[in-house]
């Protein structure tokens, strides 16, 4: 994916690629790595992305390299956005209506709702649920240290268990739960054990050149790969520059001529077949065809 020159930073664009949307997010020109893991602002962008695009399979940050996250991973944070909608636009915890009952706490709990739904579920959902849990906990503690009934706090306690309910079916807080007993507020290491990016190169950012430079020096050479598919390496090293160079000489660079016409002969064939439906509904029927 090449962002065109003036993409606004932190973007994105959603691709088809192999029947399932791919997001792209822009993060050439940003100061830091983006990361979920060691970020609040990347997965609070991200969850915000989401909201609007809720249908993606994989995001990838668009950087000097690319960061990918897979479908498991995207999953978890589509389930954050969506918790988010659903708490203010059809629970609606914050409004006065829903909050009519708790009484003398309805400054508190205004505020309370207010912080974790609207900043730190996006930022931090781990530190939400521990904090909605820490005045569960508190509220409950509270009622049994007054005498006689009290309605207020009684209702207050009753909203508290249900957000907490929603959050306990977050697949996010499912797979952490177990990690909960060594996790520090405001940790973000915690998120390491759920949130991998596959790192690849930005094809954008590389260059390929004919011939190698004649003010260098071979470093190292080794083979990758084995048999037909062996490949070698060789890295150089340029007089006043600290970046090396690789050079690979691939084993199709290495092919007669004869050979490179008969591989573009059959190339040809393929680009110029045309499946029947009988090749479709027979896959085995189309692999022989093709091989």
């Amino acid at each position: 994916m090449i962002f065109k020159s003036g993409t606004p930073l932190y973007s994105y664009e959603v691709v088809r690629e192999s029947s399932e949307n791919v997001m792209y997010i822009n993060y050439l020109g940003a100061s830091s790595v983006p990361s979920l893991i060691d970020s609040s602002e990347v997965m609070a962008k991200t969850i915000d992305n989401l909201k609007e695009d809720p249908n993606i399979a994989r995001i990838v940050f668009v950087q000097q390299r690319n960061y990918s996250h897979d479908f498991s991973q995207v999953k978890m944070l589509v389930e954050v956005a969506h918790l988010s909608d659903f708490l203010i636009k059809q629970e609606k915890i914050t409004s006065n209506d829903k909050l009519l009952n708790v009484g003398e706490f309805y400054q508190e709990a205004h505020a309370f709702f207010n912080r974790i739904i609207n900043e730190s579920l996006s930022t931090d959902p781990i530190k939400a649920y521990r904090e909605l849990k820490g005045m569960l906990f508190t509220k409950r503690a509270e009622l049994g240290a007054r005498d006689g009934v009290n309605r207020d706090i009684e209702n207050y306690i009753r909203i508290l268990e249900k957000v907490v309910g929603f959050f306990d079916e977050l697949g996010l807080i499912i797979k952490l739960k177990e990690s909960f007993d060594s996790y520090v507020a405001g940790d973000r290491d915690i998120y390491s054990e759920i949130f991998r990016a596959d790192i690849m190169p930005n094809f954008t950012f590389t260059r390929m050149v004919a011939r190698v430079p004649e003010d260098s020096e071979i470093i190292k050479q080794y083979t990758i790969a084995k048999g037909s598919d062996e490949s070698l390496v060789t890295i150089f090293k340029r007089k006043n520059k600290t970046k090396l160079i690789y050079h690979l000489s691939p084993p199709e660079y290495l092919l007669e001529e004869n050979h490179h016409m008969l591989l573009n002969l059959a190339r040809n064939v393929l680009i110029e077949h045309r499946p029947s439906t009988e090749e479709f509904n027979d896959p085995e029927r189309t692999r022989q065809v093709f091989f």
